[in-house]
């Protein structure tokens, strides 16, 4: 098992786990490109958000995450926080591998160097 940030190479990984594969299906094509849309923008203005997993080559799991200040809702935004939006693991068969773990363990890791997210400053707080 791996953990890869994302990066353009990879993009599609997220939808291979979100939709299950099902990357024509018409009732997510929408959902898709938006998400695809806002990534892409994450990653130009802050950098990775997303960490993958992957079984051999397969992507098996995600999680998201973003800076605080990325949140234009959140009225008194604060340094150094990253909001860890969601871990997904959909599929059975990958799960109780310690994949979730091995995700929120390269985020911590990260998180204690300096974080590209964070423009390598480090993370003081991880909400989840």
């Amino acid at each position: 098992m791996s953990v890869k940030n994302i990066n353009e190479e990879n993009l599609l990984d997220v939808f291979r786990i979100c939709s299950f594969n099902r990357l024509e299906d018409h009732t997510q094509l929408k959902g898709i490109q938006m998400k695809r849309s806002w990534l892409r923008y994450m990653m130009k203005k802050y950098g990775p958000c997303t960490k993958i997993a992957y079984v051999d080559t397969t992507p098996v799991a995600q999680i998201l995450f973003y800076p605080e200040e990325a949140v234009p809702y959140i009225p008194l935004r604060r340094d150094g926080v990253i909001i860890m939006h969601c871990a997904y693991n959909p599929f059975v068969k990958f799960q109780r591998r310690g994949i979730a773990t091995a995700l929120v363990g390269s985020l911590v890791n990260d998180s204690r160097m300096g974080l590209e997210i964070l423009d390598g400053r480090l993370c003081e707080y991880i909400v989840t």
